[in-house]
């Protein structure tokens, strides 16, 4: 991508001052580490940093959005690499949402046996903070075992909570004063990347950027080009002068699109590129770019936010069609990785309801998304598509009818199936035989809506099987008959003294049912 290197010079974006690398030395010490300071003062790119020269293992939560119940699936998860137990256990509660639930989840942890020095990173935890998640951080420093610590990455100041605790030595907190670079810093940062500065534009430029690292690159960058500093130019500006005018129209556009991904690989990388470029190309152009960096123990790429906030602007400004090309190719490239459900949210955003309601997900592939917290995208797939996709991909709408059952919208549920029922009968387009399938289909699911009457869920069997004489394709037919509950017994009994009946009931609603399932649930 290109062939001038000049325009691609790139400098060594990282300096931790003396204060800063004290500071950091002493996370070992402590069971818990409060790193707060604004956007742009190298909070990660510090602790990544000294990860790097870290005897222990260090396991990172990048939190990205406001969402507790991802955040928590997350945390869990983490735990996996710490002690399976702990994570099992954890995974059993929920987000602590009372005293009581953080109390639980204290106990899990505090009783965790850790094999070697451990840390577990959660950054950007200022999105989902609470009270709750306030006395977690607060009570955990006189719980954690040996050799497990914390660290907490956030653009806020520490909670009240903590104040007594990091007076006591038990919480390090570093904040933003130990990040800013003082004149001193920074001549030693411009001769680190063999540039000279005097004392007095070195003073100038610590008055002009009050130290913030990313402020004082982008200067030098532009000190280079322009051998002057440049008193009045905001981040933007210093990011348009330094960096965009200098790439062209093509790389422009690519990174644009990559702008939307929090971190990319390679491969993901090349997907996104322009037509034309090999991944050596890419790899080259990334790997010379300001503020593109490679994190090795992950690798992929992340986009630095000053310039990442700086792309999102420039995406904004895109005509309409372009912007929906983006956001569909992202689709597109999540569908590949397998990540349907993201691929969904993009497809959704990008308007592209055909590119939904046409793939053909399995059971297996959608049920891992069906939690509390997804649920009102969920229901915006279902209300918000045009009235005939559900009939031009009617697979699709019956997975949107699993989706509206194990969330417990019967009442939805009943509706969303008459009205693919009325629009197939009035459908001339359809043949009689796919109106036989796609009718002993949904009424299938209709038995569902009727859980736990046999004699109506029954009803409704039956009349599938008069439609379709034969097992229906359809991906509700994998749900668990019993719900993974080893009684039939206990789900299906409703009435005191009827129950040899009921087990009559069941013998017979089963069968019918095995002919539709293709014997799917046979255990029960």
């Amino acid at each position: 991508m290109g062939s001038r290197e000049d325009k691609y010079k790139k400098y060594n974006t990282i300096h931790i001052n003396d204060r800063l690398s004290d500071k950091l030395s002493m996370i070992p010490d402590y069971p818990v580490a409060v790193i707060d300071a604004p956007a742009g003062y190298g909070k990660t790119t510090a602790i990544r940093e000294y990860a790097q020269t870290s005897t222990g293992r260090f396991i990172w939560i990048n939190v990205s959005n406001s969402s507790k119940d991802i955040f928590w699936s997350d945390f869990c998860d983490a735990f996996l690499a710490v002690n399976k137990e702990a994570q099992k256990h954890l995974k059993t509660l929920d987000y602590p949402r009372s005293e009581k639930a953080v109390a639980e989840v204290r106990s899990i942890i505090k009783h965790v046996a850790v094999t070697e020095p451990t840390y577990i990173v959660i950054d950007n935890c200022h999105l989902i903070t609470d009270e709750y998640y306030n006395l977690f951080i607060s009570s955990i420093p006189y719980i954690l075992p040996d050799d497990l610590h914390f660290i907490f990455i956030s653009q806020m100041m520490p909670p009240d909570t903590l104040s007594e605790l990091i007076g006591k030595h038990l919480v390090l907190h570093i904040s933003k004063e130990d990040f800013e670079l003082t004149a001193e810093d920074i001549i030693i940062f411009f001769n680190k990347n063999n540039l000279h500065i005097s004392e007095k534009d070195a003073v100038a430029l610590r008055e002009i950027s009050d130290g913030w690292i990313s402020a004082i690159y982008l200067q030098m960058i532009d000190y280079v080009q322009n051998k002057r500093l440049n008193n009045y130019a905001t981040i933007d500006t210093l990011v348009e002068e330094t960096i965009w005018d200098r790439i062209n129209a093509r790389e422009r556009d690519f990174l644009v699109g990559l702008s939307k991904l929090e971190h990319f690989t390679l491969r993901e990388a090349k997907y996104m590129a322009p037509d034309g470029y090999n991944e050596n190309q890419v790899e080259n152009f990334l790997s010379k770019l300001v503020f593109v960096r490679f994190d090795k123990s992950y690798r992929s790429y992340y986009i630095h936010h000053i310039f990442l906030d700086y792309l999102h602007k420039k995406f904004e400004l895109l005509p309409a069609d372009r912007q929906q090309e983006i956001i569909t190719k992202m689709g597109r490239l999540y569908q590949h990785n397998g990540d349907i459900f993201d691929a969904y949210k993009y497809f959704y955003n990008a308007g592209q309801w055909e590119l939904i309601y046409s793939s053909t997900p399995t059971f297996e592939a959608i049920y891992p998304y069906i939690k509390p917290c997804n649920k009102d995208f969920f229901m915006e797939l279902i209300t918000n598509c045009p009235e005939d996709m559900s009939i031009s991909y009617y697979y699709f709408a019956t997975v949107m009818c699993l989706v509206l059952f194990m969330y417990n919208e019967k009442a939805r549920l009943v509706d969303y199936i008459m009205n693919i029922v009325y629009s197939v009968e009035e459908n001339e387009a359809v043949t009689d035989r796919e109106k036989h399938n796609l009718m002993g289909t949904v009424y299938f699911i209709r038995g569902y809506t009727q859980f736990n009457n046999i004699e109506i869920m029954h009803s409704f069997y039956k009349k599938s099987l008069e439609y379709s004489n034969a097992p229906v394709n359809t991906p509700t037919s994998r749900i668990p008959f019993t719900f993974g509950c080893p009684s039939m017994f206990h789900l299906y009994h409703r009435c005191d003294g009827n129950a040899d009946t009921e087990i009559r009931q069941i013998d017979v609603l089963m069968s019918d049912y095995y002919k539709l399932a293709e014997n799917h649930g046979k255990g029960a």
